[in-house]
C-alpha cells in the first residue's frame, strides 16, 4: 500500500509558536465526497481566473485594492483587511479593509515583531497561516477581533519578494478556515501582488509625468513674461490640480523679509486672486 500524500500547514497555538502539522490528504473518500471535491476545486479555480483577468486590465492603485479585497470576500470571507509591507522599515501598514470600518484599518502600522504572531509568521515563511489563538494585541480592539476563534493571513509575493498581506476571519458566520483554501488562493494573491506593484508603479509614473508637465508649464510662462503674478497664478493652479487639494496660497517675504505676504491663493468659491 502506497504512503498517503501529506500537506504541511502553518498554524500559530496558544503559545504563540508557529506549528507545523502534517495532515494526510489522500485519506479515503467516498465517490460522491470525491465528486463534491473536484466540484468545488473547478468552482473556485474558475472564479480565481476570472479575477485574475479583470486584475489585469487594470492599473488603477484603488480599484486594484479594491479588486483584491472583493476577491478574498466573493470567496468565501466574511472580512478581509489588506496591507502594504515595507521592507525597508520593517513595517506593515494598514491600507483597506472589508467588513471593518474604513477609518481603522488605516490607523493601524506596526513593526513586524514576533509578538503579532501571525503576521511575523506569515512574512517570514512566505506562506499562509491560520491562526487559532484568541487575539490578545492591542489591535484586537481596534479590529473588533474579541469574539473570533480563528483567522488567516496570506502573504503577497512579486518577483520573490513579499508586498504585502491579506488578513481574512469569519467573525459572523463563524465557518472553519480550511487551509486547502487557502492555498488555492495563494495563486490569486501572488497575481494580485503583481497587479499591486504595477498598479503603484503606474501611479508614481503619472505623478511624475505631472510633475513634469508642471515645471514645463511654468517654465514657458516665465520665459515669456515678466509678469509675477501670471507666474505666481499659474504655480497656484498647477499645485491645486496635482495634489486634488481645495485651498492653496503661495507667500512671498516683503522687502525687509521678515514678514511673509499672500501673493496668490486659489479657492474654490475665489478661484485665483492675485495680491
Amino acid at each position: 500500500m502506497g504512503s498517503m500524500e501529506k500537506r504541511v500547514e502553518l498554524i500559530i497555538n496558544e503559545n504563540e509558536e508557529l506549528e507545523e502539522i502534517e495532515r494526510e490528504i489522500s485519506t479515503p473518500k467516498s465517490v460522491e465526497e470525491i465528486k463534491q471535491d473536484v466540484e468545488k476545486k473547478n468552482k473556485q479555480l474558475l472564479f480565481l481566473a476570472q479575477k485574475s483577468t479583470i486584475l489585469q486590465e487594470t492599473l488603477d492603485l484603488g480599484q486594484t485594492i479594491t479588486l483584491a479585497l472583493q476577491t478574498f470576500i466573493e470567496f468565501g470571507f466574511d472580512r478581509a483587511r489588506l496591507y502594504f509591507y515595507n521592507q525597508k522599515t520593517n513595517t506593515l501598514k494598514g491600507i483597506k479593509s472589508v467588513g471593518t470600518e474604513e477609518d481603522v484599518i488605516q490607523k493601524i502600522c506596526m513593526e513586524l515583531q514576533r509578538r503579532y504572531a501571525k503576521a511575523y509568521y506569515c512574512i517570514r515563511e512566505k506562506k499562509p497561516v491560520i491562526d487559532k489563538r484568541r487575539h490578545l494585541s492591542h489591535y484586537k480592539k481596534i479590529l473588533k477581533k474579541g469574539d473570533i476563534e480563528e483567522s488567516a493571513s496570506l502573504p503577497l509575493i512579486s518577483k520573490g519578494n513579499v508586498v504585502g498581506m491579506v488578513s481574512v476571519d469569519n467573525k459572523y458566520s463563524k465557518k472553519p478556515i480550511e487551509y486547502s483554501d487557502l492555498e488555492t488562493l495563494m495563486t490569486a494573491a501572488n497575481q494580485i501582488a503583481v497587479a499591486l506593484e504595477n498598479a503603484q508603479l503606474y501611479t508614481e509614473l503619472r505623478r511624475q509625468l505631472n510633475r513634469l508637465a508642471i515645471l514645463y508649464d511654468v517654465a514657458k510662462v516665465s520665459s515669456s513674461t515678466h509678469d509675477i503674478e501670471k507666474v505666481l497664478n499659474l504655480i497656484v493652479i498647477r499645485i491645486v490640480k496635482f495634489m486634488k487639494i481645495d485651498v492653496c496660497t503661495i507667500l512671498l517675504l516683503d522687502e525687509s523679509k521678515e514678514k511673509l505676504i499672500p501673493k496668490s491663493v486659489y479657492k474654490p468659491e475665489q478661484m485665483v486672486l492675485s495680491f
